[in-house]
């Protein structure tokens, strides 16, 4: 019941986050659609048309992400890129969490929690750093992803986003390990689809 609840608070919360954001941060980072098809039994390919070509990499601390129905293990799969420090210091990047690209677009599960007034949403748990296939074809960003990394169904959502460094959100599980954390890590959502 509890997780029930979560995932359309969630849902809710990232509908409230869009009142009163006048535009995304970045021209791309709005969402003209997206889709969820299943490939086969195996793979499923998430996609966002984005309103902008999409950079292959970017100093921004940014992410897309597909939020999960209220059933899953987990609030979101994201892909995000976040090749400097939070703080923007030497050395180039001290949170390295992803040994497929880290310092490019990876994925992550990620549990979300309630934002602050700085934060649409606080980025309570990163669960993981999977492999899969990502590509960006101008504004085209397609996840081919394993079923096995999904961890429940997902909805028809999808976010655009920045991520931040909000020290009124919890500590993020999963930051501890890296040279920077452990970090509190917020996001501010600028598009939202549906």
């Amino acid at each position: 019941m509890k997780k029930q609840l979560l995932g359309i608070a969630l849902t809710a919360v990232f509908a409230i986050s869009m009142i009163g954001v006048a535009s995304a941060h970045l021209d791309w980072q709005g969402i003209d659609s997206d889709s969820v098809i299943a490939k086969n039994k195996s793979t499923t390919i998430l996609t966002i048309d984005a309103t902008d070509v999409v950079p292959q990499k970017t100093k921004d601390l940014v992410g897309f992400a597909w939020l999960y129905v209220e059933t899953s293990n987990n609030s979101a799969i994201a892909i995000t890129q976040h090749q400097v420090n939070p703080d923007g210091a030497a050395p180039k990047n001290v949170v390295r969490d992803s040994t497929q690209n880290p310092d490019g677009w990876h994925p992550h599960n990620v549990n979300l929690g309630p934002g602050t007034s700085n934060s649409s949403l606080c980025v309570t748990d990163i669960v993981d750093a999977p492999n899969a296939g990502i590509s960006i074809d101008e504004d085209i960003v397609s996840v081919n992803i394993r079923n096995s990394i999904l961890t429940g169904e997902l909805s028809t959502a999808s976010a655009a986003f920045d991520i931040i460094v909000d020290a009124d959100c919890p500590i993020t599980n999963g930051t501890e390990v890296t040279e920077a954390g452990p970090l509190r890590l917020g996001i501010v959502v600028h598009a939202l689809d549906p």
